[in-house]
């Protein structure tokens, strides 16, 4: 790590380097960038393309980002911000970045614990693209989460989030709160997000879908659940009314059970979705519960279960179409133990089922 940031360090340096050279052969008037020594540690980046680039990875404490953004700026519309690998950062409060903006904010890996309200204000308008990952904050400004008319991406994994916010956004797409200790999905957490396609709650403390969680995305076309703790799949719980689906994963949970209809999608659907259950606890196959979703289309991933392979799967054993959109899977104990699912002999279920 230490080997990367030094390589990260002279990149940077280098590049300023060469703006300073850059700037001295310009008239001022077509310098967007600010005088190079004036933002130090900072880095503006403009070259010959006209979006502008500001790296303030180097800074070393609050005021001295401050102290950056109070320096005269030609230009105050910047394309990215980015602050990475830097664990000096623990606050940034309201006005710290004066009156410039930006359409992309990166800021990963650091030890960002407090994001006071009104920081991007004033890039809210043209706000498309958040990340702030790998930090360690419990929340997230209001804001940001309810007037950014822009927003098109949402990166908040990786961090201490607790008590999952509720987002109002027309614009949002893609929303990621991996990794973050949060226990609770509630009803309406994203009701308000009518535009979303992609969610990702991955490795969260998640133990119960509400149900109807998803009802007003209709254009979803993946949902991330696995690693949670969710431990059985209630009616209902993932009545989807999206047809764009092409992947819900619930792979490596603890589920046992799903209850008839706990997944439905729409009869007329753009694609066959993959399903993922594979790394849960599920022993038998019961023709009411499963036998709907494989007719819906779905494509099941069943690995890495404690399958029984018993007279539970024989109406699975005796319809072929149905168990080619099974993934092959072997049975880990029993009579069949050892062997593919798809390899059963159909006499034995005919004796003895």
């Amino acid at each position: 790590m230490l080997l990367i940031y030094h390589i990260i360090s002279w990149h940077m340096l280098s590049h300023l380097v060469n703006c300073v050279k850059y700037t001295e052969h310009i008239p001022r008037d077509e310098v967007r960038c600010p005088n190079a020594l004036d933002i130090l540690p900072c880095l503006c980046v403009s070259n010959s393309d006209p979006a502008l680039f500001m790296d303030c990875s180097l800074v070393s404490d609050t005021e001295e980002l401050i102290n950056v953004f109070q320096t005269t700026f030609p230009y105050s519309e910047f394309e990215v911000l980015h602050i990475m690998y830097n664990f000096s950062l623990t606050t940034l409060p309201t006005g710290v970045f004066g009156n410039v903006t930006f359409s992309t904010v990166l800021m990963n890996h650091g030890n960002l614990q407090t994001v006071e309200e009104g920081v991007f204000r004033s890039s809210l308008p043209r706000l498309k693209h958040f990340t702030l990952s790998y930090n360690l904050i419990t929340t997230v400004p209001h804001d940001l989460l309810s007037k950014s008319d822009e927003l098109v991406n949402l990166y908040l994994n990786n961090n201490k989030i607790v008590n999952l916010p509720i987002i109002e956004s027309q614009s949002l797409q893609y929303v990621d709160f991996s990794a973050n200790p949060i226990s609770e999905l509630k009803v309406n957490s994203f009701d308000q997000m009518p535009n979303l396609k992609d969610v990702l709650m991955v490795d969260t403390s998640i133990s119960e879908l509400p149900v109807g969680t998803f009802i007003k995305n209709s254009g979803l076309q993946s949902i991330y659940l696995n690693g949670n703790n969710i431990s059985q799949l209630n009616t209902g719980c993932l009545n989807l009314s999206t047809s764009d689906l092409l992947l819900l994963d619930l792979s490596h949970n603890h589920i046992r059970k799903l209850q008839p209809a706990a997944i439905i999608i729409p009869e007329s659907v753009n694609y066959r979705p993959s399903l993922y259950l594979d790394h849960n606890l599920i022993t038998t196959l019961e023709e009411q519960d499963w036998k709907p979703m494989l007719e819906m289309g779905f494509l099941i991933d069943l690995s890495d279960n404690p399958l029984l392979c018993d007279c539970d799967v024989a109406w699975l054993i005796f319809s072929p179409a149905l168990l080619e959109q099974v993934a092959r899977v072997q049975c880990p104990s029993g009579q069949f133990a050892g062997q593919d699912l798809h390899d059963l002999n159909p006499e034995w279920f005919v004796h003895n089922c």
